[in-house]
């Protein structure tokens, strides 16, 4: 029996039920039947749904080709998991992401980006009000941190975090059909939008400085970031890792 708790918890179990391809379809329908209520509401008219229905799983159909032509760059090859964090290449960024999940229903994203050195050059973390999992508070971490370090300006990244799913998913680069499968496609995007781009595991003994700063923003909304002058705490565990 489908669960009823949330539209997400809905929606997840009806996509475990189908294929990669028929669960795109699916989604695309419903997009579809959105877009038509919308239509009838707001605009005083209501277009043929046939047409409009055809023209949305023609899309799916049209985009899945699209991306065979597009996103075939295949990442680096990257180690097994690691117990510690490990210095990025030279010329590169290593950014750690994490997320907590709070009782009052925030969920806080945060990432830290590291050279080769293990120096910080970059600290950024929001607090956001969700009603979320923890994987798919995960993901959108990993999104969170990718959007500012392309705002950045970095160019060579290597996104690493202790979500073992996630990644996994990235590495193969097919988005989890699960709730948090279309954050996944945005994380696979952007790292696409760099010059290079790798993905890695760590466990969470290796990501206590991003795992931190998580909870540095106390504001529901607020995001922070830091290029310099970066928190103490944060500072002496990044110290600790080159240890």
């Amino acid at each position: 029996m489908a669960p009823a708790t949330s539209c997400a918890e809905r929606v997840s179990w009806v996509i475990h039920r189908l294929d990669q391809h028929s669960g795109a379809i699916f989604l695309a329908l419903a997009w579809a039947i959105w877009t038509l209520r919308n239509k009838r509401l707001f605009e005083d008219g209501l277009p043929s749904p046939p047409q409009i229905l055809h023209g949305f799983s023609r899309m799916v159909t049209n985009y899945r080709e699209y991306a065979k032509c597009v996103y075939v760059r295949p990442l680096i090859s990257t180690p097994s998991s690691s117990n510690h964090w490990c210095p990025p290449p030279t010329n590169w960024v290593k950014v750690n992401t994490d997320a907590a999940v709070f009782e009052n229903g925030e969920i806080g994203l945060e990432m830290v980006g590291r050279n080769e050195h293990g120096s910080i050059v970059a600290v950024s973390c929001m607090r956001i009000t969700a009603n979320w999992a923890p994987k798919m508070a995960e993901a959108a971490a990993a999104r969170f941190g990718l959007n500012v370090a392309g705002r950045m300006g970095m160019h060579q990244v290597l996104l690493e975090s202790d979500a073992q799913e996630l990644i996994t998913a990235l590495r193969n680069r097919r988005p989890s059909r699960c709730s948090w499968g279309l954050i996944t496609e945005d994380v696979i995007y952007k790292l696409d939008s760099f010059e290079l781009s790798n993905v890695s595991h760590v466990k969470q003994g290796g990501n206590t400085v991003a795992h931190l700063a998580a909870r540095i923003c106390s504001m529901s909304g607020e995001e922070v970031i830091y290029v310099t002058k970066f928190p103490q705490t944060l500072l002496e565990l990044a110290a600790f890792d080159m240890q």
